[in-house]
């Protein structure tokens, strides 16, 4: 035992006094997808007590908010362990609905709200029994026979059980008989309609434990429908700005969905309830994410049996207004056009910024400008002087076309160089060593030379329009200058555009030059 404690001890003296490195923190990576774990119970009788088991060997489909089915192992996948149901790799965020089923016979679903991506999985659960294995002391049934309207039965008739955390469905049979099991509780019960020229029909019912529930009614897949149902109203105009859909229907309480429509593609935008109004039909409002300016929405109204309508409407493009333009601006500086944008998305979907002069329209680069909320900045050098009428294209908007704006010339001096000038090797010449780099390897020194003190051109003004040298290498002869005459240089870094980015003056002298011979 002693030597065990001295081993002991000698083991965690050294591990103290090594210095161990710490592992590197390693970047986080961003989850792009979402999951969802359903652990699916049951109840089973063991004499006087009830036990809560899980129920494995359920098979599970997805459906996104649209009511599409998604593929397995394509836009999702499952597995299942003891009776947990793990749904994995979920692209979008949206409402599903996961349904379990066994042999096609009973059917039950939960719906699970993604609203943003997570390692860990969002969490649901729900309680299944069928006629095989269920508890007389906490479950009952709900069942009957369905007719077809007609004086004959309906077999495959859809028969919905729901609360407010799940769904149960089953399926008349040949005879029109049916029967759902479920947990005792109170339940909305609904006869689903033939086909689309009929409706569903909702009951209220109380579940027993060890009883079959059923409607005193007579139960028919066949009742007529409303032609109007839901009665969905919209504006006449939904303004590209908007970020709230309001409208009516004609009863309250309707589940409503906004969804974006792309191709043919349902996206969920946002969700609602219709209310009671004080005079006139329910009302609804359901905010958006942001404005949907040029694009077309669906609202779909659902009401408690499940009787679902839909209406489309255009919403328009969005219009800036209150343009200012500067009234100082130059060749030398970035200006700004600023406007009101009530979407404040305009910056978002820039496509095309265009200058105008006269009837002409020229494109700018995308290095000539910037754009953020509620401005569009125009960099310094990227129009000559002039004036013009300034372009912008974004999606869903009307195009940008700004007041006239006057562009001056610099103000602004050009950079400086630096650079000595040393007699040349021709007679009459110098040679100027620029130390300088220059701003773009596309530009090029140019050099001016006369009798007279230059006056340097500012920044970014056009170049000179005659140049003695247009494309001069540093320490190469500059020929035809003398120490008394032309004696005076400018130095111009000119850009691609003929712009002067740099500029010196340089006045030589008998050092300076190699006099004639």
């Amino acid at each position: 035992m002693k030597g065990l404690l001295s081993k002991k001890l000698l083991a965690f003296t050294l591990a103290a006094a090594i210095a161990i490195p710490a592992a590197p923190v390693l970047a986080a990576t961003a989850v792009t997808t979402a999951a969802i774990d359903l652990t699916v119970s049951k109840f089973a009788d063991e004499g006087t007590k009830v036990l809560t088991q899980t129920r494995s060997g359920l098979s599970v489909v997805v459906q996104d908010s649209s009511g599409k089915v998604l593929t397995k192992d394509t836009d999702y996948n499952v597995s299942e362990s003891g009776g947990k149901y793990s749904i994995t790799n979920l692209t979008k965020k949206d409402t599903y609905s996961i349904t379990v089923n066994e042999d096609e016979t009973q059917y039950a679903t939960v719906k699970v709200p993604i609203t943003s991506f997570s390692a860990k999985a969002k969490t649901a659960k729900l309680t299944w029994a069928d006629s095989n294995e269920f508890s007389t002391k906490k479950v009952g049934a709900v069942g009957g026979i369905v007719t077809d309207g007609s004086g004959g039965v309906s077999d495959d008739a859809k028969l919905i059980v729901k609360n407010t955390s799940v769904t149960y469905t089953t399926y008349s049979n040949e005879l029109g008989a049916f029967k759902a099991y479920v947990p005792s509780g109170k339940y909305d019960f609904i006869v689903t309609g033939a086909n689309s020229n009929y409706q569903n029909v909702l009951y209220s019912l109380t579940v027993t434990a060890g009883q079959t529930a059923a409607p005193l009614d007579t139960l028919s897949t066949k009742t007529a429908n409303n032609p109007d149902f839901p009665g969905i109203v919209l504006p006449e105009t939904i303004a590209g700005e908007t970020t709230t859909i309001t409208g009516t229907v004609y009863g309250a309480g309707y589940a409503i969905s906004v969804f974006s429509v792309t191709d043919g593609t349902y996206t969920l935008l946002g969700s609602g309830v219709s209310k009671a109004a004080k005079n006139g039909n329910p009302t609804f409002s359901v905010k958006l994410p942001s404005a949907q300016p040029d694009s077309t929405i669906v609202v779909r109204a659902e009401d408690k049996a499940g009787n679902v309508g839909e209406k489309s409407a255009t919403i328009s493009k969005v219009t800036l207004t209150d343009y200012k333009v500067p009234t100082n601006a130059n060749v030398g500086t970035d200006f700004n056009i600023t406007f009101k944008d009530p979407a404040k998305k305009f910056h978002t979907g820039v496509t095309e910024v265009t200058y105008k002069v006269g009837s002409d329209v020229f494109t700018l680069a995308v290095t000539d400008y910037t754009y953020g909320s509620g401005k569009l900045t125009i960099k310094a050098g990227s129009l000559p002087v002039g004036s013009y009428v300034i372009g912008a294209k974004s999606t869903g908007y009307n195009d940008l076309v700004s007041p006239s704006v006057s562009v001056a010339k610099s103000t602004k001096s050009a950079g400086t160089i630096a650079a000595t000038a040393a007699a040349g090797t021709a007679a009459n010449s110098t040679k100027i060593t620029i130390t300088t780099p220059k701003a773009d390897a596309a530009n090029v020194w140019q050099i001016v030379y006369g009798s007279t003190t230059p006056t340097l051109l500012k920044l970014y003004d056009a170049k000179p329009e005659t140049v003695n040298v247009a494309d001069y290498t540093s320490g190469a002869d500059v020929v035809g200058v003398d120490a008394t005459t032309n004696k005076y240089i400018a130095l111009y870094e000119v850009n691609a555009e003929g712009q002067v980015i740099k500029a010196k003056s340089i006045t030589l002298s008998k050092t300076t030059v190699k006099a004639g011979e």
